[in-house]
Protein backbone atom coordinates (compact mmCIF):
# COMPACT_ATOMS: atom_id res chain seq x y z
CA UNK A 1 0.00 0.00 0.00
CA UNK A 2 1.40 3.27 -0.94
CA UNK A 3 1.34 6.60 1.22
CA UNK A 4 -0.82 7.78 -0.98
CA UNK A 5 -3.78 4.70 -1.25
CA UNK A 6 -2.95 5.32 3.40
CA UNK A 7 -3.44 8.48 3.81
CA UNK A 8 -6.76 8.67 1.52
CA UNK A 9 -8.11 5.69 3.34
CA UNK A 10 -7.28 7.74 6.73
CA UNK A 11 -9.62 11.25 5.35
CA UNK A 12 -12.14 9.04 4.54
CA UNK A 13 -12.20 7.46 7.66
CA UNK A 14 -12.45 11.01 9.40
CA UNK A 15 -14.99 12.34 6.77
CA UNK A 16 -17.36 10.21 8.34
CA UNK A 17 -16.63 10.06 11.68
CA UNK A 18 -19.55 11.83 13.89
CA UNK A 19 -17.84 15.37 15.28
CA UNK A 20 -17.32 14.50 19.18
CA UNK A 21 -14.86 11.58 17.39
CA UNK A 22 -13.23 14.24 16.05
CA UNK A 23 -12.26 16.35 19.02
CA UNK A 24 -11.33 13.12 20.76
CA UNK A 25 -8.23 12.48 17.82
CA UNK A 26 -7.59 15.95 17.58
CA UNK A 27 -5.14 15.62 20.72
CA UNK A 28 -3.70 12.46 19.28
CA UNK A 29 -2.89 13.67 15.95
CA UNK A 30 -0.91 16.73 17.59
CA UNK A 31 1.16 14.47 19.30
CA UNK A 32 1.46 12.34 15.96
CA UNK A 33 2.43 15.32 14.35
CA UNK A 34 5.45 16.39 16.29
CA UNK A 35 8.90 14.94 15.86
CA UNK A 36 10.07 12.02 17.49
CA UNK A 37 12.99 13.75 18.11
CA UNK A 38 14.83 17.34 18.95
CA UNK A 39 18.37 17.51 17.81
CA UNK A 40 20.14 20.13 19.94
CA UNK A 41 23.48 21.92 19.79
CA UNK A 42 26.60 20.19 22.04
CA UNK A 43 27.43 22.39 24.74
Amino acid sequence: MTVGILRKEIQDCIASMPEQSLYALKPLFSLLSRPQYIVEPAS
